[in-house]
C-alpha cells in the first residue's frame, strides 16, 4: 500500500511541476507557448484597434488616440512595433493604414484592408471596431475550445499513465513469471 501512495504522490507532483512549468512559459515567453501565442498577440492588437476606434469614433484626433492604444498592449515587442508605426504617422511619413504594413504582427491580417478601406471611406472608426469584434469572437471561440479539449487531454494522460504503470505486470503475466489467478486471489484476500 505504502508503494502505490507513494506514486501516486510522485504522479501528483509531476503534474504540478508541469503545471507550473507551462504557468511559468506563459507569464514569461507568452508569443511563444504554443498555440497560446497567437492567440495572445491576436488580443493584444484587438484591445490596440479597438481603443483607437472607440477614441477615434468618441472624436479624438487619430494622431492623439495612438499613444494611449497603444499602453493597451502588455506585450513589449508589439508595443515596440506600434510605436515606431505611430512615429512615422506623426512625421508624415505614412498614413495609419501605410504604417500598419510594417507592424510585423499584422502580416496576412484582414484590419489591413479595413484600415485602408476605413481611411478612404471615412469609415476608420466603424471598420476597426468590426475587427475588433471579430477577434473577440475568434477568441473566445479558442477559449471555448480549450476548455472542451482540456479535460479530454488530461483524462487520455492519466490513463496512459495507469497503463504505462501496469506494463509490467502484462510482461510478467504473458512471460509466465506471475500466475494472474493467484495474483488476483492474493489481491482479493487483503
Amino acid at each position: 500500500m505504502a508503494g502505490y501512495v507513494a506514486q501516486v504522490i510522485a504522479w501528483a507532483v509531476s503534474i504540478a511541476a508541469v503545471v507550473a512549468i507551462l504557468a511559468w512559459l506563459v507569464r514569461t515567453f507568452p508569443k511563444r507557448v504554443p498555440l497560446y501565442g497567437r492567440i495572445f498577440v491576436r488580443g493584444n492588437l484587438r484591445d490596440f484597434f479597438q481603443s483607437v476606434a472607440l477614441m477615434h469614433e468618441a472624436g479624438v484626433p487619430l494622431i492623439e488616440s495612438l499613444p494611449a492604444a497603444i499602453d493597451t498592449v502588455s506585450d513589449a515587442g508589439i508595443r515596440g512595433e506600434l510605436t515606431r508605426a505611430r512615429t512615422r504617422i506623426e512625421k508624415h511619413q505614412a498614413t495609419f493604414a501605410a504604417a500598419l504594413e510594417d507592424v510585423s504582427y499584422l502580416r496576412g491580417s484582414p484590419v489591413l484592408a479595413l484600415a485602408h478601406t476605413g481611411e478612404e471611406s471615412g469609415r476608420l472608426p466603424e471598420l476597426l471596431m468590426q475587427f475588433a469584434r471579430m477577434e473577440s469572437e475568434a477568441i473566445a471561440d479558442f477559449h471555448e475550445q480549450v476548455a472542451a479539449w482540456l479535460p479530454r487531454v488530461v483524462y487520455a494522460l492519466v490513463g496512459l499513465s495507469a497503463l504505462w504503470q501496469l506494463m509490467p505486470f502484462f510482461k510478467a503475466v504473458r512471460t509466465g513469471e506471475v500466475d494472474a489467478e493467484a495474483h488476483h486471489d492474493r489481491m482479493a484476500a487483503r
